[in-house]
């Protein structure tokens, strides 16, 4: 049998919040999404004023992040022409996206899911991606969640 970590809906949730609060501290209201390994939503939050068409995006690179164990923007640079993963965006569906904004949670060599945000600048949805992963990182490194991990 193979053991793994998985990510919990309260895990989720406190993501959810620190990327809030980081995407009030830079002024910009934003979707946050949060999946398991498998892409599934765990969680979900459209702050007033977020892009209402961004809420599909937030979404869809959290699930990017997650199915690749890597970054969307890191994926966009290899999806360029003459790169490896040129054309990866037909995946899934066209689900796939190369827009960064999407980190893959992990702990441990292991793929737990992906954060996704999205309705301000690349930059800003990367900053406030990393804000929820960093808040998950030192949760789980606190002695409480690591002696049970």
């Amino acid at each position: 049998m193979i053991q793994v970590p998985r990510l919990s809906w309260n895990d989720a949730e406190k993501m959810i919040e620190a990327s809030t609060k980081k995407a009030i501290e830079i002024g910009i209201p934003t979707n946050i999404a949060v999946v398991d390994e498998a892409g599934i939503l765990l969680a979900f939050k459209r702050m007033d004023g977020a892009l209402i068409g961004c809420g599909e995006l937030a979404i869809d690179k959290a699930f990017s992040a997650a199915m690749f164990g890597i970054s969307t923007e890191e994926e966009a640079k290899l999806a360029q022409p003459g790169q490896s993963d040129l054309g990866v965006q037909a995946l899934f569906g066209g689900r796939m996206t190369t827009i960064g904004g999407g980190l893959p949670i992990k702990l441990r060599n292991h793929i737990l899911g992906g954060i996704g945000v999205s309705t301000g600048t690349v930059e800003q949805d990367i900053m406030t991606a990393e804000a929820g992963l960093q808040a998950f990182l030192k949760d789980i490194s606190a002695p409480s969640k690591a002696s049970t991990s």
